[in-house]
């Protein structure tokens, strides 16, 4: 119920469907007078209404609330997010820059919007995907960017399309967001492709509806680098591969 809520006219469909269906199942059958039917369609009525009414106030106040929250077992996203933004550039050089995210949610109906010092990042589709067991949860979300003018830091930003991947996690009583991200910027090379990551911290429900940075207040900058410890994963592999065909 609460994928279909996702889209109305799908449910108002399938409602549809299902009143016709079985009024036609009950006139062909012959088993139910016109004076017994009438009232059995005004129930089923009544019966239709209830669910519509109840699939709201499910989505929008109920998902998050106990007992339903227990059965749902949808990680509660809505708030304000602030962390850090890792990059790499061509160059060679990395930084890590100050970035905030913002999220609506209402069960699986998730907006998002994100903030860097020289962009904004709007949510175009949004979907949190767990593991059969219930798990882990992973917040995906895809967006364009548009440059923020003038530039906090007075480097440039550039538009572009990207994805996120955000492992939500409990730890140390801060709720997590971290991952990597794509995207389809133009290198200087001309090739399209870059990526990066992010660690973010739960702070607040209230948004700001900007980066609003703070020095004093945001969360520590992490002190490792992803790709790093990714390329030398896959070193490792491919040693392990070399070895294993080597002695094959």
């Amino acid at each position: 119920m609460l994928q279909v809520r996702e889209h109305p006219r799908v449910l108002w469909f399938l409602v549809t469907v299902s009143a016709v269906f079985w009024f036609f199942m009950m006139v062909s059958s012959r088993v139910l007078s016109p004076r017994v039917l009438w009232p059995a369609f005004k129930s089923l009525g009544w019966a239709t209404t209830a669910a519509v009414v109840a699939s709201f106030f499910l989505n929008r106040y109920l998902w998050s609330r106990f007992p339903f929250r227990n059965i749902l077992r949808i990680p509660v996203l809505s708030g304000r997010w602030e962390g850090w933004s890792y990059r790499a550039f061509e160059n060679g050089e990395s930084v890590w820059r100050p970035s905030a995210h913002e999220i609506s949610q209402r069960a699986l109906d998730i907006t998002a919007v994100a903030w860097g010092p020289s962009n904004r990042s709007q949510s175009i589709c949004a979907s949190i995907v767990g593991d059969s067991h219930g798990g882990s949860f992973e917040l995906v979300w895809s967006y364009t960017t548009t440059t923020v003018s003038p530039s906090p830091d007075n480097q440039a930003g550039d538009s572009h399309y990207g994805t996120h991947f955000h492992l939500y996690s409990e730890r140390d009583g801060h709720k997590y967001l971290e991952g990597f991200y794509v995207t389809n910027r133009i290198r200087q090379d001309k090739t399209v492709g870059s990526g990066g990551y992010h660690v973010l911290v739960y702070v607040s429900k209230d948004l700001k509806n900007g980066l609003a940075y703070d020095e004093k207040t945001w969360p520590p900058k992490p002190d490792f680098h992803p790709f790093a410890k990714v390329s030398s994963e896959n070193a490792s592999n491919s040693g392990v591969a070399s070895n294993s065909s080597q002695t094959a």
